[in-house]
């Protein structure tokens, strides 16, 4: 995770920026009245079983801490509603200390809080939002006590939810800095890099698909989910998305780092409870809400930060539905026996070289490339015969993603890391066969179900060609370019 930290400090710093566009909830003041003074709802909370219940799981991760907490009255209103329809659970470890705070720019938020602490409780129009109550109320163990990258910790929080805060539906949302299918630690990780627990190398531990803990948990708890609503960077990546294809029938996520801050937690609930009756619906709704409040970074506008310039991170976010991914990975499965055949001819070999090396990047110091861009670039450096065969994959590739996907919204901010067809699809992992972290770690991604469905390995187990730290692919930029958060 080490390689990581330049990027997770970036979405941390870009979280406390936008952070102060949020409602406070007025921390400070322990004489302020809780949300449920003005209480629209005439329903019985405790006694409710609702369409739906969020099961919110997160850490702060260092520096995420404000994400949850400034987002707090913001869900509340949106649940202080009539014919309100979802329910919110919260279980969330405050980061260890304020240290990464301080190292970034000298100044500790202000929590509602302590740090190292667990707080698990319902969240609803009477929680108690002062300090004093919020600390006294809702702690459910010190941080240390609570392994979140755990199955059992996983599967504890579910049966509560369930029995605690019922629905009909449920949704998963995981919020914390994202990593994807990572190989660069031992463990194959993913979402969830808790400052209160290291491992064994000295590196935070991870959840949601750190030792299969979501995937278990949900096996153990029988629990299908209506949707995982991931909250983190780099989480739109085949690999990740069909591990738990399985077990949820949505998945909301973004393939680059997430410019989607806090207003996702509220959105979803708005956007459920002006269509409770049809998720599709509501998706649609989510992605109205979130485009508007990102549009900042979904167009390419002048920054304020930089007189002048012009934003340049690309960006996105989507809903995927779980049971078209398969249809996805068949011409994955497809392309990566193209990969394959061409590489063991020599003169062809070049060309799928050259293919990679221009292929849209969706992070720099990732491994993970735009899937339906390196099928299209694959497919222009092909000699005829297999170039009808790459072509036919590119038609059927680009079919499937679109069956697959509900919404997608694109920030194309970046005039010189374009993808080919103009908007982005899923990440897909390209190791070179000598990588260090492919050489340590490849069997764990041998051991995922998209590596057993598409049989992708195959092929890094020949590629030469680098992707990480690249000079060459086109990529988002957000991970070595800071200057627009400065002052």
């Amino acid at each position: 995770m080490k390689r990581k930290s330049l990027k997770l400090m970036l979405v941390a710093l870009f979280g406390l920026v936008m952070g102060m566009t949020f409602v406070s909830c007025s921390k400070d003041n322990d004489d302020n009245k809780t949300s449920g003074d003005t209480d629209k709802s005439s329903q019985d909370w405790s006694q409710k079983k609702a369409k739906y219940t969020i099961m919110f799981y997160g850490c702060g991760g260092g520096n995420l801490d404000e994400w949850l907490e400034d987002a707090i009255p913001e869900i509340v209103k949106r649940l202080n509603v009539s014919n309100n329809q979802v329910r919110f659970a919260v279980m969330f470890n405050i980061s260890k200390d304020d240290s990464q705070y301080i190292k970034e720019d000298g100044k500790a938020p202000d929590l509602l809080g302590d740090w190292a602490t667990c707080y698990r409780y319902e969240l609803t129009p009477q929680t108690d939002l002062t300090k004093q109550g919020y600390r006294a109320k809702y702690k459910y163990k010190n941080a240390s006590e609570v392994p979140m990258y755990k199955t059992a910790t996983i599967v504890e929080y579910i049966n509560w939810v369930k029995q605690n805060v019922p629905a009909e539906n449920y949704i998963f949302m995981p919020m914390n800095h994202g990593g994807g299918l990572d190989l660069s630690e031992e463990e194959t990780r993913a979402i969830g890099y808790d400052t209160n627990h290291l491992n064994p190398n000295n590196d935070y531990n991870a959840y949601a698909m750190g030792e299969r803990s979501l995937v278990d948990a949900l096996k153990q708890t029988n629990t299908h989910l209506k949707a995982i609503y991931w909250c983190g960077c780099m989480m739109g990546q085949l690999e990740v998305l069909t591990q738990l294809a399985p077990y949820c029938d949505y998945q909301f996520c973004s393939s680059h780092v997430s410019r989607n801050i806090g207003s996702l937690l509220y959105n979803i609930v708005e956007a459920i409870n002006k269509a409770p009756d049809d998720f599709e619906k509501a998706a649609l709704e989510d992605e109205k809400l979130n485009k508007a409040d990102y549009s900042v970074y979904f167009v390419n506008v002048d920054d304020p930060k930089r007189p002048g310039q012009k934003h340049n991170e690309n960006c996105d976010w989507g809903c995927w539905r779980s049971n078209k991914l398969a249809d996805i990975n068949a011409q994955a499965k497809k392309l990566g026996a193209l990969l394959c055949e061409s590489y063991a001819d020599p003169v062809k070999m070049p060309q799928i070289d050259a293919a990679i090396a221009k292929s849209y990047l969706l992070e720099f110091n990732s491994f993970f490339l735009d899937v339906l861009d390196l099928t299209v670039n694959v497919a222009e450096r092909l000699d005829e015969g297999q170039n009808a065969t790459a072509k036919q994959i590119v038609t059927d590739m680009e079919a499937a993603l679109k069956a697959a996907n509900v919404y997608r919204n694109n920030g194309l901010n970046n005039a010189n890391a374009q993808p080919k067809k103009g908007y982005f699809s899923l990440g897909i992992s390209v190791y070179a066969y000598n990588e260090n972290t492919w050489t340590k770690y490849g069997q764990n991604y041998k051991a995922n179900d998209f590596d057993k469905a598409t049989g992708w390995s195959k092929f890094l187990d020949m590629n030469t060609v680098s992707v990480f730290n690249s000079t060459t692919n086109p990529s988002n930029d957000s991970s070595y370019d800071l200057g627009y958060l400065d002052n």
